[in-house]
């Protein structure tokens, strides 16, 4: 099934997927039917999704034009509707205008990049959830700011504190807290094994906490290293994070011989995360010293 909806640069495009005689299914929706969604050009990408399990489908918008929407049923009977959000409509808004975010990303990416990335909460699904929010992601780095109190919704019926943690480390004396507890604590689909360099930053009206942690899939061996920073505005209304895949010398050095089995990775990692805290910032790659650098030039403008 094809549909053409005409759309502007700027709106997200709501498709609701309903099924037609079946039993309510919270998973329905999100596994059967397939949806595809592209600018009506010759070679145009499809476009990344949001949305939910309840049939919800949302896509920003980048262009003004036409929009070719696929349809797969995948042999179940549906009814479809398109709705056009505005920027400001309370299901897509995310709070902050990418016109009020100063950041140079330096040779990581452009500023121009920086979009509304839609609400998604697909359970049952490895992608991560999120409220809506202005962010990017190239290969080299994944930029995000989305309003805290719509984490915390989005978050509220698994009993999610992770963002309280946060907001918790960020106080005056406050101790330190482990990657693993806060926001966003699987990288890719990876998950925490180790962390080093936690450091405390803070910008022109944000505050944050900076490491260098180790992620790995189905076993602790040889993790893949990422830079992460997740901070939040002074106001208390926005949270930021930046990762960006990063290497170490010391990583291989450390695994050379291989890992044999799990129970000798809590030990490497411990001397894996002492040879990262003293290593020199150029010596990563890429520079530590450059990546901080993109952190520190963010201004949020009023």
């Amino acid at each position: 099934m094809e549909f053409l909806v005409p759309g502007s640069a700027g709106q997200a495009l709501l498709v609701k997927l309903t099924e037609v005689g079946t039993h309510s299914d919270p998973y329905g929706m999100a596994s059967r039917a397939r949806l595809e969604v592209r600018f009506l050009d010759v070679g145009s990408p499809a476009l990344e999704p949001g949305g939910d399990a309840s049939g919800n489908w949302l896509y920003t918008l980048s262009q003004t034009g036409t929009y070719r929407v696929m349809l797969d049923p995948a042999g179940y009977k549906q009814n479809i509707q398109f709705t056009l959000l505005a920027s400001g409509d309370p299901m897509v808004d995310p709070g902050i205008r990418a016109e009020q975010i100063s950041i140079d990303f330096g040779s990581f990416a452009r500023n121009d990049q920086l979009a509304l990335v839609p609400y998604a909460n697909f359970e049952g699904y490895m992608d991560p959830a999120w409220p809506s929010h202005l962010g990017l992601q190239t290969k080299h780095l994944e930029f995000r700011i989305m309003p805290v109190a719509g984490y915390k919704k989005v978050f509220e019926t698994e009993k999610d504190n992770s963002m309280a943690r946060l907001e918790a480390a960020l106080q005056p004396g406050a101790k330190a807290v482990a990657g693993h507890a806060l926001p966003y604590p699987v990288y890719g689909d990876r998950g925490y094994n180790m962390e080093a360099r936690q450091e405390l930053l803070h910008g022109e009206g944000w505050r944050g906490l900076r490491w260098i942690g180790g992620f790995g899939q189905d076993t602790a061996c040889r993790p893949d290293l990422a830079y992460v920073f997740e901070g939040i505005t002074d106001d208390g209304r926005f949270f930021i994070m930046i990762r960006a895949a990063i290497s170490h010398p010391a990583t291989e050095q450390r695994w050379a011989k291989g890992c044999t089995s799990d129970a000798e990775a809590p030990k490497i990692n411990a001397r894996l995360e002492r040879d990262l805290a003293a290593a020199d910032p150029g010596s990563f790659h890429p520079n530590l010293d450059q990546l901080d650098a993109v952190i520190k030039s963010l201004k949020l403008k009023q």
